[in-house]
């Protein structure tokens, strides 16, 4: 009867040890990141306002060159002769707002294209089933730490952009 009893209580072992060894294997991997964090991290974005930052204030440059020529000539010239400058001063910030909005948007398409394809990498590299992006506007309701691969995540599209992964 011990002899059953111990085969048994081996038999449960066994059947347990593979139990937890097929949950683990076959267990769904889930994490989520901080997508604002990671977008505002990324070192392409870094770059490309760097790059916008200098557009802008050469834009700025222009303007205020212009805005300064017509303080200039406002007491000495006559409003018909101002006139000219007045409508390309105000055309030109028109013009230099709408290019900058879509340089803007043009901008972080192209940084969310090349993010994505980095973080599907990311997310295939490190074996995840499900990774969700924490927004901060409720989508993701709740989560673990343990489940926060932002920093993983963000260290990965950097190496990556840079070439080294």
């Amino acid at each position: 009867m011990k002899n059953v009893i111990l085969g048994i209580a081996v038999l449960l072992g066994f059947i347990s040890v593979g139990w937890h060894i097929y949950l683990h294997e076959h267990r769904t991997r889930v994490a989520y990141v901080s997508v604002p964090e990671v977008f505002n991290g990324f070192d392409m974005k870094v770059e490309v306002e760097k790059k916008y930052q200098n557009v802008s204030e050469q834009r700025k440059l222009i303007l205020d060159s212009l805005k300064f020529d017509f303080n200039q000539r406002l007491d000495s010239e006559s409003p018909d002769v101002l006139e000219p400058l007045r409508r390309e001063i105000l055309y030109k910030e028109r013009q230099y707002e709408e290019s900058n909005a879509a340089l803007i948007e043009q901008s972080n398409q192209e940084i969310l294209t090349q993010l994505n394809v980095y973080m599907k990498e990311f997310g295939e590299k490190n074996d995840y089933d499900l990774i969700l992006g924490a927004q901060g506007n409720g989508s993701l309701i709740y989560a673990t730490e343990p489940h926060n691969v932002t920093k993983e995540m963000l260290d990965f599209v950097n190496a990556r952009y840079q070439g080294a992964e």
